[in-house]
């Protein structure tokens, strides 16, 4: 090696850390996504996990969903739950394309889980000016959350506001506010 010349020194890739709160939690829509690179959606498993002081609220936009999904706000007292991935790299390709594709954009959060508070990447969605929250999605949403194993409260609460959701809309396209065309 020359004088010139610097040592390369290489580590081993730091896993990155995922919090899933939300479509990626349910198996039926990631075993569907069919990326143009031709990878699959990785199988992971994860650690419950909760995002404090923040809530789920209806006003992102995805580009499969033609209604409003869901996104991370800020909201006192409350808390997201979900599930803490580490990935490697090839984990991490993955599961930014899939996020990527729904509309998601990269946001670095603090998450607690197992008694410690560390960082963590999710993915929120863009504003929406749809008039309604896409009910196909919110059927892959509590699917999913129900599969991920969350605590019962938490599942019933995010139930409870679904067929509230859907209740709403439902009025809503029966006095003819909104379209089914609207919302799906």
């Amino acid at each position: 090696m020359g004088t010139n010349e610097k040592k390369k020194t290489w580590s081993a890739p730091t896993p990155k850390r995922y919090f899933a709160y939300a479509l990626s939690l349910d198996a039926e829509t990631t075993a569907a996504w069919k990326p143009a690179e031709g990878s699959k959606f990785p199988k992971l498993e994860g650690a419950e996990a909760s995002l404090e002081g923040h809530a789920i609220v209806f006003t992102g936009s995805s580009p499969r969903f033609k209604g409003r999904v869901a996104t991370l706000s800020p909201l006192a007292g409350e808390k997201v739950e979900g599930l803490l991935h580490e990935l490697d790299a090839k984990q991490w390709a993955a599961v930014e394309a899939f996020e990527r594709a729904y509309g998601g954009q990269p946001r670095v959060v603090k998450v607690r889980s197992g008694g410690e508070v560390v960082e963590a990447t999710a993915f929120v969605p863009g504003s929406s000016d749809a008039p309604a929250v896409d009910e196909d999605y919110l059927a892959a949403l509590l699917r999913g959350l129900s599969s991920a194993k969350l605590s019962k409260d938490y599942v019933t609460a995010r139930a409870a506001e679904a067929l509230l959701v859907e209740r709403v809309q439902r009025v809503g396209r029966e006095q003819g506010l909104l379209s089914r065309s609207e919302q799906r």
